[in-house]
């Protein structure tokens, strides 16, 4: 089954913080952080694979270098991250952008895919199935919720 607990042990929780807390968050708004990248995530999963694109996600997870289209659905992914932070953190489109444009979300696509190779569910069926499972996302909110305080 996909552990999110694993893949968060990998990612150093001191890098967030002090990006966050540079940018002049409080530990509250830091502590969401990593969440709301999660709710990204798990959004723009749901939203391709109702598109019927699952392929395209299971490239950007893929090992192998980037594409253009891969660098368009991380954008992607990097998009609702900021809406997240703008509309339920309530950060300036400013300081979401430079959040959303940080390495928060390449740390995180780079983890899970590693992860899903490591366990051979590295394709289309197996990162729709596992990503969409809210189950996965609540156990990352909760190890990255805990990192702050």
């Amino acid at each position: 089954m996909f552990n999110f607990q694993e893949i968060l042990n990998k990612i150093d929780p001191a890098k967030i913080e002090a990006f966050a807390k540079n940018l002049g968050l409080s530990d509250e708004q830091s502590s969401k952080i990593a969440n709301y990248a999660a709710d990204a995530l798990q959004y723009r999963v749901s939203k391709e694979k109702a598109r019927g694109n699952e392929e395209k996600v299971a490239s950007l997870l893929s090992e192998k270098p980037n594409t253009q289209e891969d660098e368009v659905m991380k954008a992607k992914v990097e998009g609702d991250f900021a809406y997240n932070l703008v509309k339920k953190l309530g950060l300036s489109d400013e300081i979401a952008n430079k959040i959303s444009k940080s390495d928060i979300v390449t740390n995180l696509l780079s983890h899970v895919s590693s992860f899903l190779s490591d366990k051979g569910e590295n394709n289309s069926s197996g990162i729709v199935n596992n990503i969409g499972d809210n189950n996965l996302i609540d156990n990352l909110k909760k190890k990255f919720s805990g990192l702050f305080n």
